[in-house]
């Protein structure tokens, strides 16, 4: 999640949604466990959880990254009203 904020910063036009995310997440003001539900939805993810192994972070950004998952976030947070407030 940071790493993919980190892009949005660098944009020059950002998405407005997402760089209000980003400065949520920048802020502390995202939870974990929605980012642990959007990623453990990824079917390589789920399988790991679901064998017992443990998940690396970067495969966790990957999912972030390569899925679209930060903007429909960002939107997700923006209908719910945690963002721009």
């Amino acid at each position: 999640m940071y790493q993919q904020a980190g892009v949005v910063f660098a944009q020059l036009t950002p998405d407005p949604d997402d760089l209000l995310l980003a400065k949520a997440l920048w802020s502390g003001n995202v939870s974990m466990q929605d980012v642990a539900r959007i990623v453990v939805t990824n079917a390589t993810i789920g399988a790991a959880i679901d064998a017992g192994n443990t998940i690396a972070e970067g495969d966790i950004e990957y999912v972030i990254l390569s899925s679209g998952a930060f903007h429909q976030m960002a939107l997700a947070y923006k209908s719910a009203g945690l963002l721009g407030v």
